[in-house]
């Protein structure tokens, strides 16, 4: 059994064990179209045999420029956070666990390609510093194409149960619908006793 603690400047707001899980996914992503540095959510889904496989244990948290998450994978630490539901329906994993997992997703729509367009820029660009406690971390500051960020720290029950991964990445919308790969920024592992902190940029 692996704890997954979340913080942020410090307080647990999340902790999650991966007993009986296929898959635990946190993310902290931003977006020039939001006013908010970053958001925060944890995500996953059960082992085979679960009708409904999808659980959250944090959903989005808005974090504000100079917040710091931490994630750390250990023995123990906080008490476990018991699974919410979903906010709406849900047909699978979010697209971010998708995207990571390599999964496909149906072209968009005409509605979705003019929803994604109509948002406007409320902020110039944004900027993390994601560091792992072996030493090794990236610090990011968007180029004036880049208008969206996301950190993921992904642990799966199939590839590599002992480690989780841990990505960062930049794209655009643009890039989104014409279905090309974001820009990679950083790819490491955690063990257990390892953490990842993220600084949320202006």
């Amino acid at each position: 059994m692996t704890i997954f603690s979340i913080a942020v400047d410090g307080d647990v707001v999340a902790a999650v064990d991966n007993d009986g899980l296929a898959m635990l996914s946190v993310h902290v992503r931003g977006s020039v179209t939001e006013p908010h540095a970053a958001v925060l959510s944890c995500d996953g889904t059960l082992t085979a045999g679960h009708a409904d496989g999808y659980r959250v244990w944090l959903q989005e948290l808005q974090l504000r420029a100079g917040q710091v998450v931490t994630v750390r994978m250990g023995d123990s630490g906080a008490a476990v956070t018991p699974a919410q539901d979903p906010p709406g329906p849900h047909h699978g994993l979010s697209p971010e666990s998708v995207a990571t997992l390599g999964r496909t997703h149906p072209p968009p729509g005409a509605l979705d390609v003019a929803a994604a367009r109509s948002h406007a820029r409320v902020r110039p660009g944004f900027s993390f510093a994601l560091d792992l406690s072996n030493g090794k971390g990236c610090a990011v500051r968007s180029d004036p194409a880049d208008e969206m960020f996301q950190c993921l720290v992904i642990w799966t029950l199939d590839w590599e149960p002992e480690c989780a991964r841990v990505q960062a990445s930049a794209s655009s919308r643009e890039r989104i619908l014409r279905r090309e790969r974001e820009t990679p920024a950083f790819e490491g592992r955690l063990f257990r006793g390892d953490s990842v902190t993220i600084r949320c940029g202006d």
